[in-house]
């Protein structure tokens, strides 16, 4: 009878390894993103209401 799985590696039940590297890397980008998309918020904020005050 052969292994459990194609390869033989590991039993069929049981999932892969993850690459923590790629999945911090992930991470990593997503808040970077947030950060500028934040930052830019902000931004407009500063200037609606510096715009609501001129006028």
């Amino acid at each position: 009878m052969g292994s459990p799985d194609d390869f033989g590696d590991r039993p069929a039940w049981k999932p892969p390894a993850e690459d923590h590297r790629e999945q911090r890397s992930t991470v990593w980008i997503t808040v970077v993103l947030f950060a500028v998309f934040m930052a830019m918020m902000l931004v407009v904020a500063v200037l609606v209401v510096g715009g609501v005050k001129a006028a």
